[in-house]
């Protein structure tokens, strides 16, 4: 009996063991990803805020509130495109609004879960021309 306890606890240990490597390897390669080959990894910014939400949950949680003027001084160290988190791009420039918002004529490239964000199935025909009928499950 005593020798089934000892396997049942290695099996246990031997199991959180694995677990906690697989958790590091995949925030290892997770970070790799969003700070190299993300599709938005070329605009500048803070490397934190690149890697994690935490950067803008410490300064909206722990701080308070500050991270709109934080995002300003981002801006004036950074230019006037910045990237704040992981997936998101935050920009300054007027001019840049017609180029966000083109017409009918301009092709867009959004993601679908970010163009299907208003709960009507065929709102991303509003925002975006680049995906097609047969891309989307209505």
């Amino acid at each position: 009996m005593a020798i089934l306890d000892i396997a049942a606890g290695f099996a246990w240990e031997l199991a959180a063991y694995t677990s906690l490597a697989c958790w590091v390897v995949y925030a290892v390669c997770l970070g790799f990803y969003r700070l190299w080959y993300s599709p938005i990894a070329h605009l500048p910014g803070p490397k934190l805020a690149a890697l994690t939400q935490y950067y803008e949950f410490y300064y909206d949680i722990v701080l308070g509130g500050q991270y709109t003027f934080r995002i300003v001084e981002m801006h004036k160290e950074y230019g006037p495109v910045v990237r704040i988190s992981p997936w998101e791009v935050h920009v300054s420039d007027h001019d840049f609004h017609s180029e966000l918002y083109a017409g009918p004529h301009r092709r867009r490239h959004k993601w679908l879960f970010w163009a299907k964000q208003f709960g009507a199935p065929l709102v991303w025909r509003l925002l975006t021309t680049t995906i097609t009928d047969s891309a989307v499950p209505l």
